[in-house]
């Protein structure tokens, strides 16, 4: 009985084992080549995809709560709260989520253009490698417009709670 041992969930995806074990090159000499482009073109696809519309869907909701941020650090300022900090904070979520936008932008509409034959000319695997590297930097932007929306959100606590 042969037992394969799953990867670690958090550090690979689901077809990356199976790239570096060498199973690919072995599907490939018993002539699953239909198995192979699967593997290597359609679900890097559906995954960059995925991927791409989740992050915008997060990016509209950073927007969407940078609006009610910007409401809320107007009334503050009106009662006299000293609200520099948390504006600070907001301007740098504001410019993570710009920055997750423009390193979303064409990501779904290039990957899904790839075709097998584009892939096996190298051009294919050269825009699934970029859009991998720039939905990580589309995560990386969003944590960071994240961690920046609740800096504000606790700098306008603390300048609310000053007045009291």
């Amino acid at each position: 009985c042969l037992m394969i041992r799953r990867p670690p969930r958090a550090t690979l995806s689901p077809h990356a084992t199976l790239f570096r074990s060498g199973q690919v090159e072995a599907a490939q000499s018993l002539g699953l080549h239909s198995l192979v482009i699967m593997l290597k073109v359609v679900l890097p696809q559906a995954y960059l995809t995925v991927a791409a519309d989740r992050s915008q869907a997060a990016t509209d909701i950073g927007y969407s709560v940078l609006g009610r941020l910007d409401e809320a650090i107007a009334k503050a300022e009106a009662a006299g709260a000293d609200v520099s900090e948390a504006q600070a904070y907001r301007d740098e979520a504001q410019a993570y989520l710009e920055a997750a936008d423009a390193g979303n932008n064409g990501v779904a509409e290039a990957v899904l253009a790839v075709t097998p034959a584009g892939y096996n000319t190298g051009d294919g695997s050269a825009v699934l490698d970029a859009a991998r590297a720039d939905m990580r930097g589309v995560h990386e932007d969003l944590g960071d417009a994240r961690t920046a929306g609740r800096a504000a959100v606790e700098a306008l606590r603390d300048a609310l709670g000053a007045l009291v």
